[in-house]
């Protein structure tokens, strides 16, 4: 099998509709994933989820051949189509690893949100905001990174609004269920949208 098509798998077929929500939702092969999780002690527990992913998901070298494909298929998966899928490609997986992410904790019990963010050197990424509910437990995970996990403490009266500064330089540009929830659907966005809003913020700031 060639890398383009363990990137996006001959006769399939990607989506024009996005349904705000449907990108993490919990369907029954993500029931059966988060089975293995359900005696953990969390918030310890997030990191076993965490390995697991990554053990999971095949990832794939950023290479000239598969820039075009990957632009495609960016955004576009729900996280069941991503298990299915199987594969990632590398230094473009933040948000596909999230969406998988916010359906296991979801499929546990937790409230889960994804939080769309910026940096001052014009990076974006997809951070995690988990509520163990039932209590006052709120934490902001950097489950989209293989090499750099961390999970924080977030204050629930932290008013999550654009331009609030989040830790390890992070701001937040959006936050929803999942990306096409806050109008997000095609990689041509990153520059258009929210890149250019992160340069307005940090001329202001």
């Amino acid at each position: 099998m060639t890398e383009k098509n363990r990137v996006l798998p001959p006769n399939f077929k990607l989506r024009n509709i996005f349904t705000k929500g449907k990108q993490a939702k919990v369907t029954s092969n993500i029931v059966n994933v988060s089975k293995q999780f359900n005696k953990l002690e969390f918030p310890k527990g997030f990191k076993n989820i965490h390995s697991y992913l990554y053990k999971k998901l095949k990832i794939i070298p950023y290479t000239e051949g598969i820039k075009e494909i990957e632009r495609k298929r960016r955004w576009k998966l729900t996280a069941d189509e991503l298990l299915k899928i199987g594969t990632i490609v590398d230094t473009k997986y933040c948000n596909d690893i999230v969406n998988l992410f916010l359906a296991i904790a979801k499929s546990l019990g937790f409230k889960a949100r994804l939080a769309k963010v910026f940096d001052k050197y014009e990076n974006v990424h997809s951070l995690a905001i988990v509520d163990i509910l039932k209590t006052d437990n709120r934490y902001l995970i950097n489950i989209g990174s293989k090499d750099k996990y961390w999970i924080k403490p977030l204050s629930k009266d932290l008013k999550l609004k654009f331009g609030k500064k989040l830790p390890d330089g992070w701001v937040v540009w959006k936050i929803g269920l999942d990306q096409w929830s806050i109008g997000l659907n095609d990689s041509s966005q990153e520059r258009a949208t929210i890149v250019a809003d992160a340069k307005k913020f940090f001329d202001k700031n």
